[in-house]
Order: C-alpha cells, then structure tokens, then sequence
C-alpha cells in the first residue's frame, strides 16, 4: 500500500513531535529524581518545563536515545499498520454490483420534463449534457411486444420540447401523434414508403455539402451501393467497384450539368436517365455511340478547356465535380466493352426502384425541408413498410441526407451547436438500411446537439448491421434501455453488462447416526446480478435502465 505526500509530511512531523516530546520528558524526568524528587511528580511537571524553555532540546545521550527509541517505535508500528492493511472490500470480494435506489437519478433530472427524454416512470435524464455530462444517444432493445413504440418512442415524441425524426413501422406512430404535435405547434411532414402518392418530395441531391459537393456525390453512390447489394450477395468485388464508379460518374453529371439551370434540379431521376441512355451498338461494340457516351465526350473538352482557363469558369465549383464525374467514368471506360455493358445492365437492375412512377415522382424535388429540423419545431417521419425491403435506400439515403445536412448547419453556427435539439428515434434500426460511416456520426453528434435513440429487437441484429464497429456504436451510448425479450445472446451480454456482487453462502452438513454430527458453514461468493435466463423471465411491466456511471435501474415501463 503506498502512501500519499500528504499522509508522508503528516508521519514525519508526528514522528519529530514525538522525539521532541520525549526528549524534554526524560530529561526533565531524570534532572528531577537526580535532585531527589519523588517519581509520581515526573509526569505532572512535564508540560511545565517544556513551556518554560520551548526551543531547547537536549543533547544528553539517555535522551536523545529515549527520543529516537520512541520515533522507531512509531515507525514499526507504522509498518506493520500499513502492511498488514489489505484491500478486502468487505461485502465486496467478488463484486460490487447492485440495483441503483430511486435517488440516484435526481443529479440527472430536468426541472422542466419536456427538456428530458424518459426512460422509465422514474427515470429520466437531462437534455443540457453540460448539465450531465452524459450524451443523449441511447440503445433500446425489446423483442416484439415489449413496448418499444408503446413505452418509449411515443410518449418522448409527445413530450419532449425538441425537433424529431422518426422511424415510423407501419405507419402507426403518426396516426397516433399527429393531433397532439400539431396542437403543440409543431410542424409534421412525412416520408410516406407506404403509401407513396401521399408521400412529401424527398430530392437527396439537394442536401449535399455546399462546401463540398464532391463528397457529397461520393457518399450518395456509396449509400446506394450498399443499401441495394444482396443480403449474402459475396460475388467478384471488381463488378460491385465497377458499378460504384460509374454511378459516381452519373450521379456528378447530373448535378454538375444541372446546378446552374434554372429549368429543373439535379435528381436522381436524371441519374436514370443518364443510365438508360448508355445502350450501346450491337453491330460495332467498339463504337461509342450511345447518348451518355457522347455527353462525357462533351464534358472532357469542357474539362479540358476549364483546365488550360480556370480564370473563365462561372463556378470553379462546378467544374471540378464535372472533373471529377469524369475521371470516374473514365475508370469504368477501362473495362472490355463486353464487361462495360454487365455493368451498365447491372446498375440498371439496381436502380429499378428508381423507375416506379410514384418514386420518380418523389425523387423529382423536395417538400420534406430537412434544412428546417434545426432551427423550428418539426417532427419528421420516415414511415416503412413492414412487409419488404424494396426501399430500404431510399430511407437510408434519408437518414445520411438529415445527418450530412444538420452537421453542416450546425458546424455553421457560431455556437457549433444547432439552435434547436435535433433528437432522431430511429425505431427498427436493423430495416433502415445502412448509413454510411454512422459509428463516426454518433461519436460526433453530440457537440452539435443532435442525438439518436437507435431501437433493435435483439442485440444480434447490432452486430449483424456493424460488425466490428458494434461496439464502438454500442460504446457511444451512454443510456442502454432493455424492455424485454427471449433472445438468448441479448441475454448473456445484458447479464455481462449488469457485473457480479457478492453473496453469502451458507453451506450445512448433516450426518445420521449413533455418532451423527451436524456443522454449518458461511463464505463469500460471485454471482451475477441478473443470469441469463432471469433476464429472459423479466416481467414484461419491468425495464432495465443502464446509464454510464451509476448503478443499474430496474424499474417499471411507462404507461403500464
């Protein structure tokens, strides 16, 4: 056990006081009976002779000795106080987990409820994380039927005085919530995968970084490429790259041809349509005749030009993404014509979605005003079917356009921050689709006052999505709430993350006999908090509530 500075200085003064004392003491002491005192008279006229020459210590051996006698006295006790002082934690041996008591959550409450998002009927936690200094992302899971819309995604919709986006299953969430939000000022638009003739306007390509429109073509062809790739699809990489390069190439075209034209907006149907204009000849397969060939054709001598005059150009901007749109398609210009015409038939048959009348016709502009999430009342929601995935990128490229355009804004501001909590509940996570780079988005969200509750059914369906980076999505959530459910591996990581306490065993042996003999015995021992299979019984009343930094709250559901 070592000690602290503090504790050092504090043993050598007591050890100097100590030598000191019993210096003057002894020889005052031995002065005393010398002149023929009576011994019982020592110890009484000892403070007096040290008050009546306080500076004086004595240099005669019998005291300095009795001095230095007592100081090592002290010492060795000192030592055998310090090493024979163990760590035991009594009541903690094996472990000091707990359930948290119901004060232990008011340090992290809000005055107001509406500045909170509620977890349970006695937990809460604050939105100001200065306050907190907790982040405001959470992890839900709960199998079906536990509640997850019911006791968590609607009553924080209904309260919290703050802009949302909603993952919306079926559709339901707004039928129940509109009236009340709008009745609170706040304005609704919706996403509609459902039912697309009554869904709002939804154009991606409007949302791209104004500083940096590149990246945003970059990651538009990446979001689609992953969202539209096959479930186990583990074919040659090189089609997938080639594809990838191409719809780049497309997707730079049409915003680089059309961001200075007042006749219509760069959108994905254009993209299309780029596409299906790349019918080749069946006669001279070595011809360039096809329509978007001869576009690129046009746009390398822009380049071309724009590059020996880069004083002439209107927007610099806008050239170095027709550049840029170039050199991609020149990547898949590289490619034998028989391997260029796969992949032109190939993205075709990905982009199918794309040609439905109603997703043109959602895809054409934008009525949604995802600008708007951070600066006034709104409530955005993504309504999904539940039944297929066939739009599963459209809502993700929903989700990568809020996030891209919110950051922006609120790397914008003065603050960095947005003006107004932006809080996502992304409700059945896992049929979202992927959103590229989000474990880098929910580690940076934060300081921009934006935050998301990501909400699965089990904790496999996590890491089936992430893979590796599950964990350092799971790590960026400082609130995890478990409503319930059966799955086993949910199970094993929520008992691992619940910790072990100590217990006390009482063991008894008993013998029978002419000679029986009875003996009881108690030790300490590890046991989980909660074992797997008490996880799975949990009531379904009953929630785990896990914040970082305090004990675990096992408390019950709102509204039940």
């Amino acid at each position: 056990m070592s000690m602290t500075p503090g504790k050092s200085v504090g043993l050598l003064v007591g050890a100097a006081a100590a030598f000191y004392v019993v210096n003057r003491a002894v020889e005052f002491g031995r002065t005393a009976i010398g002149a023929g005192g009576a011994a019982e008279d020592v110890l009484p006229g000892v403070p007096g002779a040290i008050l009546a020459d306080p500076f004086r210590i004595s240099t005669a051996a019998p005291d300095v000795l009795s001095g230095v006698g007592v100081v090592v006295l002290i010492g060795l006790i000192v030592l055998y106080v310090v090493a024979g002082k163990q760590n035991t934690r009594p009541g903690e041996e094996h472990g000091s987990a707990g359930w948290a008591g119901p004060g232990e959550i008011k340090p992290f409450r809000a005055r107001d409820s509406s500045t909170e998002l509620q977890f349970t009927q006695t937990e809460a936690l604050s939105f100001p994380t200065p306050k907190t200094k907790r982040n405001n992302n959470v992890l839900v899971i709960g199998g079906s039927g536990t509640g997850k819309t019911r006791s968590y995604v609607m009553p924080n919709l209904r309260n919290i005085d703050a802009s949302t986006a909603i993952t919306d299953p079926k559709g339901e969430i707004i039928r129940a919530t509109r009236g009340d939000l709008e009745d609170r000022g706040v304005k609704v638009r919706s996403l509609n995968l459902i039912d697309l003739r009554s869904s709002a306007q939804f154009n991606p390509m409007r949302y791209f970084n104004p500083d940096e429109p590149e990246t945003g073509v970059a990651q538009l062809a990446e979001c689609i490429m992953m969202n539209t790739s096959g479930k186990d699809s583990k074919g040659d990489a090189f089609w997938d790259r080639a594809e990838k390069a191409l719809l780049t190439a497309l997707v730079g075209y049409e915003w680089a041809t059309t961001a200075q034209t007042s006749t219509r907006e760069a959108n994905l149907p254009g993209v299309l349509e780029l596409q299906k204009g790349m019918d080749g000849s069946e006669e001279d397969k070595d011809a360039l005749d096809s329509e978007t060939d001869l576009k690129f054709i046009a746009a390398r001598a822009i380049v071309e030009e724009w590059h020996s005059n880069p004083d002439a150009a209107d927007d610099p901007q806008v050239m170095q993404v027709l550049d840029f749109a170039c050199r991609q398609y020149r990547v898949y210009e590289q490619g034998p014509v028989e391997t260029r015409k796969s992949v032109v038939i190939s993205l075709g048959v990905r982009l199918a979605p794309l040609d439905m009348h109603d997703v043109r016709r959602i895809l054409a502009t934008d009525t949604l005003e995802l600008e708007r999430l951070g600066y006034e009342p709104t409530a955005l929601f993504l309504q999904i079917p539940d039944t297929h995935a066939t739009f599963k990128f459209l809502a993700a490229m929903f989700w990568q356009s809020l996030f891209e355009m919110t950051i922006y804004q609120a790397d914008h501001e003065d603050t960095g921050r947005l003006p107004r909590m932006l809080h996502a509940l992304l409700d059945e996570f896992a049929n979202i689709g992927m959103i590229p780079n989000f474990e880098r988005l929910i580690a940076t969200i934060r300081s921009r006052n934006i935050s998301v509750s990501m909400i699965f059914q089990n904790y496999s369906q996590g890491k089936t999505m992430f893979k590796d980076d599950w964990d350092t999505v799971v790590g960026n959530c400082d609130s995890k709430l478990f409503l319930g459910g059966d799955d086993l591996a949910t199970a094993k990581w929520m008992s691992e993350m619940l910790g072990a306490e100590t217990i006390v065993s009482k063991d008894t042996s008993r013998s029978y006999g002419v000679n029986g003999s009875w003996s009881e015995s108690t030790r300490t021992m590890r046991r989980n908090l909660m074992e797997p299979d008490e996880i799975r019984r949990l009531d379904n009343d009953l929630a785990i509530l896990m914040i970082r930094g305090l004990k675990p709250f096992r408390s019950r559901k709102i509204g039940v």
